[in-house]
């Protein structure tokens, strides 16, 4: 029993312990913008009447949860990226695809080659013919028959190359293509898995959101309705007027007192949901009654 009651006792200490010391400040700053001093106020009065410090703790919690679920996320994403980056170098720098660039370049040297000495051959082929046919030539054609022939030759070696290279050009492209999509798959499933982690968190997210917004309007409501002390003052600093205002609306409501520059009480009256109410009563500046009026809902009766 000594043990229980020790216990119920030390679970009062906590939780008027944990009433007394939260920062209202935090919740106030989220949910308000601006000189926040008389907010703080009310919402502490609020939830100390209404037993709701756990959704202050529980808003605070929430907060600092979307924190480190940011956190977390950036971080994840950070490291994804740097395993991709390792992992999956775009093709460019691949084996295949260098070749395949390179051997484009002696390709197209080739192609040239093969034009300029085709035009060698042809002309080499005329000027054979030339000789060849020629009723009154002195020589046997033996020197044009020799740059034929070289020619020729010339022309089928670069044929020859030009079709190695071309076989193993093909293979290089075919590679490099493959080593492309395979990066492009990669590059997919990368998103693919981004997205996928990325909307995880952000239905946790979302749903803390969702809370913080539901105990946002739970404590507006109660501080929606919350009656507080207003006051005015004159441009020497006495008091002007003095009455209850219920936050949400600042509607004034219950005893209301107005005072002369001086501090001479000027009238006293009462009122109803923001409205003058009975009988109000009016001094001048001796403080003597100069008059009475009577009021319902606000209007002025005779």
């Amino acid at each position: 029993m000594k043990t229980l009651k020790f216990y119920h006792i030390f679970i009062f200490f906590i939780i008027s312990f944990s009433t007394q010391a939260q920062d209202y400040s935090f919740v106030i700053n989220k949910m308000y913008s601006g000189d926040n001093s008389l907010r703080k106020t009310i919402l502490k009065e609020a939830i100390e009447e209404h037993g709701k410090t756990s959704l202050i703790i529980e808003y605070k919690n929430n907060a600092k949860k979307t924190e480190s679920l940011i956190k977390e996320a950036e971080v994840r994403f950070a490291k994804m990226k740097s395993d991709f980056t390792q992992n999956s170098t775009k093709p460019d720098n691949n084996t295949y695809c260098a070749k395949a660039k390179k051997s484009t370049n002696k390709l197209n040297s080739l192609n040239t080659q093969i034009g300029q000495v085709g035009t060698m051959v042809s002309l080499a082929k005329t000027n054979y013919g030339m000789c060849a046919n020629n009723a009154y030539r002195t020589t046997n054609c033996q020197k044009e028959l020799s740059n034929l022939r070289s020619y020729e030759n010339r022309y089928s070696a670069l044929v020859s190359e030009h079709n190695q290279k071309l076989k193993l050009h093909k293979y290089n492209v075919e590679k490099c293509e493959r080593a492309w999509d395979d990066y492009d798959t990669n590059v997919k499933e990368y998103y693919r898995k981004q997205e996928a982690i990325g909307n995880n968190y952000k239905v946790k997210i979302n749903s803390l959101d969702a809370r913080q917004m539901v105990i946002a309007n739970e404590l507006k409501m109660i501080m929606d309705k919350r009656p507080y002390l207003s006051e005015t003052q004159h441009p020497n600093g006495n008091l002007r007027t003095t009455g209850t205002r219920i936050f949400g609306n600042s509607k004034a409501i219950g005893l209301w007192k107005i005072y002369y520059e001086s501090g001479q009480l000027q009238a006293i009256g009462v009122y109803k949901n923001g409205k003058q109410s009975g009988e109000w009563k009016y001094y001048d500046e001796n403080g003597k009654l100069s008059g009475t009026e009577n009021y319902i809902e606000g209007e002025l009766q005779e």
